[in-house]
């Protein structure tokens, strides 16, 4: 299986609505029934929800910072 993310931004023309994400690709056909605000929560959703997979992700604020 390879797992691959991107993450996507958009914005309108006048600047007043934004929307962004992470896309999930599984052997390179996007999974487009899910939305992912990161790529962790798209790796943890296969783990758990594709492979059974128990996750216990604890979000360190120092992640945003590297």
């Amino acid at each position: 299986m390879k797992i691959e993310t991107e993450d996507y931004f958009w914005e309108c023309g006048d600047g007043c609505c934004t929307q962004y994400g992470t896309y999930l690709y599984i052997d390179g056909k996007l999974l487009e029934d899910r939305e992912f605000s990161s790529s962790g929560d798209a790796y943890q959703y296969v783990l758990k929800e594709m492979l059974g997979h128990e996750v216990d992700y604890i979000y360190n604020e120092d992640e945003d910072e590297e």
